[in-house]
């Protein structure tokens, strides 16, 4: 069993202002770690453990 996750837009704002602190701060790779960290995290929220 999954769980669909809606972003609210005051998180979808976070997300993206959070991107945009790491490619300006670090560079595009840290970029890409966090959107996978951040996708791994959610699919892990979504999902069931039994």
């Amino acid at each position: 069993m999954s769980y669909n996750l809606e972003w609210t837009s005051n998180a979808v704002n976070s997300y993206f202002e959070e991107i945009e602190f790491i490619y300006l701060k670090w560079n595009e790779k840290e970029v890409l770690k966090f959107e996978k960290l951040v996708e791994k995290e959610l699919k892990r929220l979504s999902s069931t453990h039994q």
